[in-house]
């Protein structure tokens, strides 16, 4: 008896959802894993960031006093996502009821770190509703720390005070 099996079905997700608006982005992304599984697709593969939505405004914006970058930035951080949660909880039970395995990109805000951590998240989800893979990646852009690490700037003014204490103990000899 020869064993054939068939090959998996995969949908990727290539529409992009409100700008910044987590609701939004999560009822996007409910619909496209009702409709991949409705078409019988095994998986349905999301971008990065796909909640609350990618921030491609930060390799538009130049870093630095601009109003308009604390406005977006602040929006972001606002929709960012917790794991476990409210968010995971509905893209787990959407996925159980579509009986289809889903890779969704996050901007997750881990809760162990009172909030203050966030990650640029690749969250994946079983047909049965169950998350088996959390993958957080390090991100090498500075321009995108400026979403995905936090900061107030008051590290680099930590390093600039250390640098200048040791240029002040290497010319007293210390």
């Amino acid at each position: 008896m020869v064993n054939v099996r068939k090959a998996p079905f995969i949908v990727t997700a290539q529409a992009v959802p409100t700008l910044l608006d987590q609701h939004a982005a999560l009822e996007w992304a409910c619909e496209l894993i009702v409709d991949a599984g409705q078409a019988g697709a095994h998986w349905v593969i999301f971008p990065q960031a796909a909640i609350p939505s990618y921030p491609d405004w930060v390799w538009t914006i130049r870093p630095g006093d601009d109003p308009l970058l604390d406005e977006l930035r602040a929006a972001a951080l606002a929709g960012t996502v917790p794991v476990p949660g409210d968010v995971i909880d509905r893209l787990c039970r959407v996925a159980q009821r579509a009986r289809i395995n889903v890779v969704i990109g996050l901007i997750e805000r881990e809760t162990a770190s009172a909030g203050t951590a966030y990650y640029h998240t690749l969250l994946a989800i079983d047909a049965a509703g169950r998350v088996f893979g959390r993958y957080r990646w390090h991100i090498a852009a500075s321009v995108a720390r400026l979403v995905w690490l936090p900061g107030d700037g008051s590290a680099s003014a930590h390093r600039e005070q250390q640098r200048q204490a040791q240029n002040t103990s290497s010319v007293r000899g210390i």
